[in-house]
């Protein structure tokens, strides 16, 4: 920078030429100290004059036994000789050129350099000229005199020659150009191979604490009289990374603010230190910019250099590059950034720790090949890490045994500096459930909250839970949409997934993929997650009100595996009903006389919003025996616990309802052994959606007036709205009938249910009997032979009764009934 002001001033001596210009140096070796002549010679006398230097050609105010004189002295008497930084040559009217001084005046406020031009006669300054000076934004220098002084002997021309102990050639071999009131006039620098170039970097932390935010500084060095640098790129190590912290309350800054009026103060994120043999050490401020942009303001009396870098995150270990290019040709010796702590702290120290390799590849403006540097910094605090003790809250909005429980919050934490979190498994005890029924894939469902990033101030994410198809084989699947963007950081959006599955008991596991560990290159950390299920209706509590737990297997990144655990408890089961009802049917055509095998179904319905069922023992008619011949059919312990029971085990076929599902759950009903001197029992394998296992125990008649006993115990704390149970009958089946159904004393199914709320209540059903013909009478009356005919036990009402031929037995006679059943029998005359 003080290379800089030396153009300025530079520019000042320039300032009163116009029209005709040329411009030369002692040398033309780049980079070295130089004396550079301007002539300028002019038509007419201009009234201002606006002298423009080219990037690179830099004054130094500072140089080494160059003091400044007082703008008040200059203007009213001599400067001393160590402010005299050239010579002047005016072309006037008078014979001779008349020389002259230039001085190195004391800048005015907010000015980084002023220069004074001395035209003197006799030694005695008799016009003088003062030129302020600018800074450009391509490095680059104005020098502006607002009203030019001609002097009382006219002005036709002016020579100035500044010394190379204030000038300095710049460093890039470009041709550069000189521009006085719209003339212009060129140089090119040569010899640029020779330019020295010998870059260096540093880096250093507000703390050296594995996997905390902390605050960090690199800096660039360069020795004077190097190569200005066109080009930086510096790459973090591997393991520092974007903190997600910094994001709270961040505010973005746009290109045309930063062009413009200025970043907002919300967007500051470090400091700079730009170290210049020009103006000696200038501060500033570093901004985020939108879409990952440094944005660097270098502020000093009468100087502003903006810089804007660019940001990479490495999508796969977000790794941080960052690069300024085409850098204003400004030399500096020292160029530091450095970027805030704390809890905003832009910055995540690496959560391993060791010795840690900073790079950087800097280019010069000399054209020479790029030079690498680089740099280390060691992380040694809070090595041992802590123990990977993850914590589980799960809390519900009611309680109450199987009703609603309008929502549903599970909570994981981690601790701060703790092995990340990759997989989460959390098993929902039986009876908290969800019902699916009437959602489609896409409803939202819940809401997730999420924080990431490590320290004292983790940023907050917040999304959708959306019910899915099935996922992973499973019953169904939630995804978590998080949009990742806070203030003005936007990494895109989170999708979490989640896959749902029945366990045997009946409760619910929740499988999350993978947790994802970098979002846009930006790790994410999460510290808690907490999982809201708020949709109406959709979670329900369970029927009983035992003491249960909702489970959580936890897996870290590292592979570490913790198990936790939440309390779950529903309440108020007595105020949950358990009203079930008993059916059953029995027979069939032809399959209702003793000895027969008559197809037999038994239904066990639950009104919605009551208790579960835990146990259904049913009992059936004494008229109904067990066929011990069928019983070696059943399927054998080894088969069974393998699943390759033959059909031929097979004896009927159970479906099953669900509020929770919109379709139903169905089995074949197979005869078998589960372990050997077992009797067989009724083996049921419930499947749609989801799988539900079910064991009924068959307990044999006690005696000629005992009954066939079923009994399914620990049916899982699932709401089943309706259970069909049917025996296909026929020659497989082991059910046998005693005697005739149609005739007869009726008998009745006893059952005894008991609800998961504790609740146990006692039935009673007379079957149904399926397939009694109807009686038929045909007598003659008056002469004439007439039939009637009167429904069988259980028959539908008699449509019409049709007389036919005789035959040996008797008349054939056709009945029909309103069941659209065609029955047709002989029979005989009653006398």
């Amino acid at each position: 920078m003080k290379r800089l002001s030396a153009v300025l001033l530079f520019f000042a001596l320039s300032s009163p030429a116009h029209a005709a210009l040329t411009v030369s140096t002692s040398t033309t070796q780049a980079g070295r100290p130089a004396d550079v002549t301007l002539e300028a010679t002019f038509a007419a006398v201009p009234a201002n004059v606006k002298l423009s230097l080219p990037p690179g050609l830099v004054g130094n105010p500072n140089a080494d036994g160059v003091t400044k004189c007082p703008v008040a002295t200059f203007r009213s008497g001599i400067c001393p000789a160590s402010s005299r930084v050239g010579s002047a040559s005016a072309d006037t009217s008078l014979p001779v050129p008349v020389p002259g001084s230039v001085y190195n005046l004391v800048p005015e406020p907010g000015e980084p350099a002023r220069l004074g031009i001395a035209i003197e006669f006799v030694g005695i300054p008799i016009v003088r000229n003062e030129a302020s000076i600018a800074l450009r934004p391509d490095g680059g220098l104005d020098s502006t005199i607002a009203t030019l002084d001609p002097g009382p002997f006219g002005l036709d021309g002016l020579d100035l020659t500044l010394d190379d102990t204030f000038m300095t050639l710049p460093t890039s071999c470009a041709p550069a150009t000189v521009t006085l009131n719209g003339d212009s006039a060129s140089f090119t620098p040569t010899g640029c191979e020779n330019v020295p170039f010998t870059p260096s970097v540093a880096a250093a932390l507000e703390t050296p604490q594995r996997g905390v935010p902390s605050g960090a500084t690199v800096t660039l060095k360069l020795p004077e009289g190097d190569s200005h640098v066109k080009r930086a790129e510096i790459v973090l190590p591997v393991g520092t990374t974007l903190s997600p912290g910094v994001a709270n309350g961040l505010v973005g800054c746009n290109d045309a603010q930063f062009t413009g009026a200025g970043c907002p103060a919300g967007a500051q994120v470090g400091t700079v230190s730009f170290d210049t043999p020009l103006l000696g050490v200038l501060g500033g401020k570093v901004y985020f910019g939108d879409g990952f942009r440094l944005y660097v303001v270098v502020d000093g009396p009468g100087v502003q250099v903006k810089l804007a870098g660019d940001v990479k995150l490495n999508p796969d270990n977000g790794q941080i590059t960052t690069v300024f290019d085409n850098l204003p040709q400004v030399p500096f010796t020292e160029f530091a950034l450095s970027f805030q702590g704390g809890a905003k702290a832009v910055l995540n120290n690496p959560s391993t720790c060791g010795t840690k390799d900073l790079s950087a590849v800097l280019t010069p403006w000399s054209g020479t090949a790029p030079k690498a540097a680089s740099a280390s910094f060691t992380i040694d605090g809070g090595c041992a890490l802590p123990a990977f003790a993850p914590g589980l809250k799960v809390s519900t909005a009611s309680t109450a045994a199987g009703r609603p429980a309008g929502s549903m919050v599970m909570e994981i934490t981690r601790p701060d500096g703790a092995e990340d979190l990759s997989r989460v498994t959390a098993e929902l005890p039986p009876g908290l459930a969800g019902s699916l029924k009437g959602l489609a894939p896409g409803t939202p469902v819940g809401t997730v909250a999420a924080t990431a990033g490590a320290g004292d101030a983790p940023v907050a994410l917040n999304g959708t839970v959306y019910l899915t198809g099935p996922q992973d084989g499973g019953l169904a699947g939630f995804q978590m949409v998080i949009p990742g963007k806070v203030g003005p950081v936007d990494l895109g959006t989170v999708i979490v997934n989640a896959s749902i599955k029945l366990r045997p008991d009946g409760g619910l596991t929740v499988q999350t993929t993978p947790l994802p560990r970098l979002i846009g290159g930006v790790p994410v950390s999460i510290r808690s997650f907490a999982l809201t299920l708020d949709r109406p209706g959709f979670i329900l509590n369970a029927s009983s009100c035992a003491q249960q737990a909702v489970k959580a297997t936890l897996e870290g990144v590292g592979g570490t595996v913790a198990a936790v655990s939440a309390p779950y408890a529903a309440t108020d089961c007595a105020g949950l009903k358990f009203s079930p009802k008993l059916e059953a049917t029995v027979g069939a055509r032809g399959k209702t006389g003793a000895g027969s095998f008559p197809p037999l179904k038994a239904i066990i319905s639950v009104p919605p919003g009551q208790s579960s069922t835990a146990i259904a023992e049913v009992s059936l008619p004494p008229t109904l025996g067990l066929d011990l011949k069928k019983l070696s059919k059943a399927c054998a312990p080894a088969q069974f616990q393998s699943g390759t029971c033959a059909k031929t085990s097979q004896i009927g076929t159970a479906v099953a309802t669900t509020p929770l599902l919109d379709s139903a759950l169905r089995s074949p009903v197979t005869l078998a052994s589960p372990n050997l001197g077992d009797i067989p029992g009724l083996a049921l394998q419930l499947t749609g959606a989801v799988t539900l296992p079910l064991f009924g125990k068959v307990t044999p008649p006690n005696g000629a007036k005992g009954r066939i006993t079923n009994a399914f115990t620990g049916i899982p704390d699932v709401p089943l709205e309706k259970f069909e149970l049917t025996f296909t009958g026929g020659t497989t089946s082991p059910l046998k009938l005693k005697q005739d159904a149609c005739h007869g004393a009726r008998q009745v199914v006893i059952g005894k249910l008991t609800g998961h709320n504790g609740t146990v209540t006692n039935l009673t059903a007379k079957p149904k009997v399926i397939g009694c013909p109807p009686t038929v009478v045909v007598k003659r009356k008056s002469g004439k032979l007439k039939a009637t005919a009167k429904p069988g036990r259980d028959g539908a009402k008699i449509k019409s009764v049709k007389l036919g031929s005789k035959t040996k037995k008797g008349y054939r006679v056709t009945v029909k009934d309103a069941a659209k059943e065609t029955w047709k029998l002989v029979v005989r005359v009653r006398r």
